[in-house]
């Protein structure tokens, strides 16, 4: 999950890294990252869910959606 970083115990965008995936952050497009996500999930291509779900995140850190697709999609496989 390139982008974003646990020091914490929480995950926080990493600014060294993260404008490197999302130049600017635009919380309009999180949705559209969440869906790219749950499609990826459905046809089994987990690394490219979790990306989008990463890419979702660090547009709208708020997003409850972001971080719960990231979650599944890190579950998933198990």
């Amino acid at each position: 999950m390139r982008g974003l970083r646990y020091d914490t115990g929480l995950a926080e965008r990493d600014p060294d890294l993260a404008p490197t995936i999302v130049p600017e952050p635009d919380p309009a497009q999180s949705p559209l990252d969440c869906a790219e996500g749950r499609r990826f999930l459905a046809s089994g291509r987990r690394a490219d869910a979790i990306a989008a779900y990463t890419r979702a995140v660090l547009n709208d850190s708020s997003s409850a959606a972001a971080y719960d697709g990231l979650a599944a999609a890190l579950r998933a496989g198990r």
